[in-house]
Parts: structure tokens; sequence; C-alpha cells
């Protein structure tokens, strides 16, 4: 059977592929100016999909592809494999003091909704729902990853546990979404004043 060089030209390490099979890449991103704060992902192609992440997010200034983190790892031939060996990267690197704060194996079977103080004044919150655990989608919305727009606008932010820790959990994003707006409502009910829940 015919054998092509399937791999990106970012990555010094060619692996002979089959032409039928795919080839699924780790990769990881750099998106702040701090070196430790990381995205890892895997791809068919890690250039078009650097791409695809600038372009997605350009308020990232800072983003950059950190090779010396990835490029030992050999690719994969399935999806499910990549995502494993994803799943090892952050663990690896999340024990090297890195912080992974996007990326697949962040994802839960459930939804949670959230609340966060904008600016240092208590009664200004903004409100969320997420499958990531909540930790790092906060972190997300502090590097203005996947961020809430009204949320780039300060620099203080502050998760507020006290007012979102015994509302229910959901299953499916169809429901946290419903389950996001009453958080919302609740909480401008009691004098909030809220942001997001929609």
């Amino acid at each position: 059977m015919t054998t092509v060089l399937h791999e990106p030209n970012n990555n010094p390490d060619h692996h002979l592929l089959h032409m039928s099979q795919l080839a699924f890449y780790l990769y990881v991103i750099q998106i702040s100016h701090y070196s430790t704060v990381l995205a890892v992902n895997y791809a068919l192609d890690i250039n078009k999909a650097f791409q695809k992440f600038r372009h997605a997010h350009p308020q990232i200034k800072d983003s950059i592809l950190r090779p010396e983190l990835y490029q030992s790892i050999r690719p994969s031939r399935s999806s499910r494999e990549a995502l494993n060996r994803t799943k090892e990267l952050v663990r690896n690197l999340e024990a090297q003091d890195y912080e992974v704060i996007a990326g697949p194996p962040l994802y839960t079977n459930v939804y949670r909704c959230y609340s966060i103080e904008i600016n240092g004044n208590p009664n200004h919150i903004y409100v969320g729902q997420t499958n990531y655990l909540i930790n790092k989608r906060f972190a997300q919305h502090v590097y203005h990853y996947h961020s809430a727009r009204i949320l780039r606008r300060y620099d203080i932010l502050t998760l507020r546990e006290d007012l979102y820790a015994d509302w229910p959990i959901c299953y499916n994003s169809k429901d946290s979404l419903k389950n996001e707006k009453g958080l919302y409502e609740h909480l401008k009910k009691q004098g909030f004043k809220v942001e997001g829940g929609t």
C-alpha cells in the first residue's frame, strides 16, 4: 500500500501513515502573555487549527503555539485515541504547574450555573452556565477565552459561590439554559444588577 507523509509543517517529527488513515495531532496554545496559561486540543492540521483559533479570538493578542510541549507526541489514528492522549497531556502539564483552562478533557457531563462579581461591586453580578469545571470557566473569562464581552471591560472578577452553590445542576444544554435564566431572575428579584443569563 502506498504511504504518504502526513504531518503539519511545524512538527519536526515525521511519521509515515497509510493514505487511508487519518492522523490527529495534539497541540498546545499559550492563550495569555502568561507563559503557563494554556489550551490543549487535537486536530488534523495544527496550523489550520491555530489560524481558526486566532480568527475566533482576536481579543487574545498574545496567543502562540507551544510546540516544545507537544512535538514529541506521535499522531493518533482515531479521535478517541487523540482524546485519551490529550487527557494524559493535560495531566502532565498540570503536574508541571501549567494552568490548562481549555480543551476537550475539561468538559464534564454536568451543566452548572455560576455567578461572577464584577469589578469589586457585590451588587453587580454576571450569570452564566457551563459544562466545564466552574473554576476553569472562570479562568476563561479572566483570560478572555470565550469570555462574555461585558466581563472583558473589567479587571476585577470574583466568583460568587454563595450565589450559586445550591442552584440545581442539569445534564443537557437546553435545560441548563433555562436553569441559567432562572438564576438570573432569582438574583434580579433579590436586588442585584444582573448581566448575562441568556
